[in-house]
């Protein structure tokens, strides 16, 4: 089955931290958020583009991590002749909206292509506390004890070794040893351990990439991210309509470097696109998860 997969450059749009962050809940990296989910997180407020877990969000350019940074303040009203891609958030008939793809002249009301999200009380404000009627007065300070002598200072433990972000592969399969030992563990669908292998390679690609600094011309950015986003959509398809499939990505990103390098990696390669636009090909995932890292 094939899935119309367009993504443009506006999707990647980011709208500066505002009022929102005082009224959303906090994000909690053990949590699963979906699309339209909104939370806060460092004095900014997110709504996610998509299915995301253990994904820390972070204000950038990008979209890719699925989060997408919200500004109260300027909220544009839809407009029937505008073009919307997936991520724009709209209001209409005092709701609001978040586009799934590119849509235009769709009512966000009865549009698959719009998501109603719940931003009406956070855009109202916060209710200012109430006095109490008849504040108790002070206690009287306590006097300070006499300090106690401070112990020896315990020595330092030795640090952990620091694991790379990138890891060894011995075997030279293209997929790191601790991620295959992993995924072998987990996986007992043939078709699920082969996403995950294909999976592995491409994220492999992209922290090479980026951890080792390699120099690319535009083209092959263009590659690198056209595989990249289409390995995501087609792991998200597929863990649709397979809810209790492990999503590779948690596995593979399974340290803090590791997933602050994801990020970064995905930051270097918005930057080696020099702000060209992405055309994106209709996508077989089954001949992609086949043929993606070869």
């Amino acid at each position: 089955m094939k899935f119309k997969y367009t993504l443009l450059a506006s999707v990647l749009v980011t709208l500066t931290s505002s009022p929102l962050a005082y009224s959303a809940e906090e994000w909690d990296q053990s949590k699963t958020y979906n699309s339209g989910d909104i939370v806060t997180w460092k004095n900014k407020v997110y709504i996610s583009s998509h299915w995301t877990k253990g994904t820390e969000p972070v204000d950038n350019q990008v979209s890719w991590d699925g989060w997408i940074t919200l500004d109260s303040e300027d909220v544009p009203t839809w407009t029937q002749d505008a073009v919307y891609t997936g991520g724009d958030v709209v209001e209409f008939n005092t709701g609001y909206y978040i586009a799934k793809w590119w849509n235009t002249d769709a009512l966000p009301s009865n549009s698959d292509s719009w998501q109603r999200v719940d931003l009406e009380d956070i855009l109202a404000g916060p209710t200012a506390p109430k006095p109490d009627p008849d504040p108790e007065p002070e206690p009287e300070p306590e006097p300070e004890p006499e300090p106690e002598p401070e112990p020896e200072p315990e020595p330092e433990p030795e640090p952990e070794p620091t694991v790379p972000v990138i890891g060894a592969d011995e075997n030279g399969d293209g997929l790191r040893d601790d991620y295959a030992d992993e995924i072998a563990q987990t996986y007992d669908n043939p078709v699920e351990l082969a996403i995950a292998v294909q999976s592995g390679k491409e994220f492999g690609k992209l922290l090479e990439f980026s951890e080792n600094k390699v120099d690319i011309t535009v083209e092959d950015a263009k590659a690198l991210a056209v595989d990249s986003i289409s390995m995501r959509y087609c792991i998200e398809n597929y863990q649709y309509d397979n809810p209790n499939f492990v999503n590779p990505i948690d596995l593979y990103f399974n340290t803090l470097d590791r997933a602050v390098a994801k990020v970064v990696a995905s930051n270097r390669l918005y930057d080696a696109l020099q702000g060209s636009e992405i055309e994106y090909p209709e996508i077989d995932c089954n001949e992609f998860f086949k043929g993606v890292s070869q």
